[in-house]
């Protein structure tokens, strides 16, 4: 049975897509709830919007100095590291509730990032001084965030490729808000030290292998289930995918943000930058949304039914402030 969608199959999916899209009217509606910090937190009251979290963090656990370089041993020999427990469950819960919500709202789950814990939990202690460690003072964020929901039965995860191959001095944060299973689309990665050399830097270029590199590769892949609040941690040049979520699997919900070295140069896809050791305000938040969308309507066609939305927001932000409603404030530094 041939699974590959042949051109015919692939024009009638986007032809539904584009029928799927929201009418100006519906857009014009939505870009008006976008820029209001009021809607947002009348729809996802158990979360916040631009709430002082000066000193607070969703962190509740601490990282000893054995465990911190056990972890960033295991970053430096296998590409990445997972971390447990440092999240409580009913913050992980709260996050979980707000992406369903958002989704039977008829909103993309991406629109998260609305939200101040969907950027606090990469800025809180623990995570910092690793992201410190790791990167250097003074990192910053990329634009690169998304909100990955994976439907049982038809919701697939990443194909398989590394997130910065050739760019060093970049870094990977990704939190489950559900458990992510064998079942459901779990991460898979191939460890850095288990991998030859040559295949790793061809990687991203050779389109056919051999049965002998293939196998090699097989063999050497590593599945990593984790339960909801776990935190997946990579650097730029780990080989990792997503699979498919079977049927009777609950969805895979999770969270990521990507950060850069102060030394280096971001590309253009990277940019703007963010500051790290803050929150973003809305409108930052909502230009860093617009942008996933727009970066990620081609690996994932569903958002096409959001891509006018996308484009339009950063017009309806500016009409927002020359109207005078703020959403530019900054936030209060939260990471000391």
């Amino acid at each position: 049975m041939n699974l590959v969608p042949t051109d015919a199959q692939q024009e009638a999916l986007a032809q539904m897509l584009r029928q799927a899209c929201w009418s100006d009217a519906e857009i014009h509606t939505r870009l008006q709830q976008a820029v209001s910090p009021t809607y947002w937190a009348a729809l996802n009251p158990q979360l916040a919007v631009n709430r002082d979290w000066a000193g607070a963090s969703l962190e509740c656990a601490s990282l000893d100095d054995a465990r911190r370089n056990e972890l960033l041993n295991k970053l430096e020999g296998e590409g990445y590291f997972q971390l447990d427990s440092l999240f409580s469950p009913s913050a992980i819960a709260r996050m979980r509730e707000g992406v369903e919500t958002l989704r039977r709202a008829g909103w993309p789950p991406v629109m998260a990032y609305v939200y101040d814990e969907f950027w606090l939990f990469t800025r809180g202690p623990a995570i910092g001084r690793l992201l410190s460690t790791v990167l250097g003072p003074g990192y910053k964020q990329n634009c690169n965030l998304f909100n990955y929901y994976l439907e049982p039965g038809t919701g697939v995860g990443e194909a398989p490729h590394r997130d910065y191959h050739g760019a060093p001095q970049r870094f990977s944060v990704w939190l489950a808000l559900s458990d992510a299973t064998l079942d459901n689309g779990c991460i898979y990665v191939i460890p850095r030290r288990q991998i030859p050399p040559d295949l790793a830097e061809s990687f991203d270029q050779v389109e056919t292998y051999s049965r002998r590199d293939l196998k090699t590769m097989l063999q050497n892949c590593r599945a990593v289930p984790v339960p909801a609040g776990t935190v997946l941690c990579w650097g730029s040049e780990l080989i990792h995918w997503g699979t498919r979520s079977s049927r009777k699997a609950e969805p895979r919900i999770t969270a990521t943000h990507s950060f850069i070295s102060a030394r280096v140069s971001p590309t253009e896809f990277e940019r703007p930058s963010l500051d790290a050791h803050r929150l973003p305000n809305l409108a930052e938040r909502l230009r860093a949304i617009s942008r996933a969308i727009q970066d990620h309507v081609e690996s994932k066609p569903g958002l096409v039914k959001y891509l006018d939305f996308a484009q339009r927001l950063p017009d309806a932000l500016a009409d927002s402030a020359a109207n005078g409603h703020d959403t530019e404030s900054a936030d209060e530094s939260i990471v000391e």
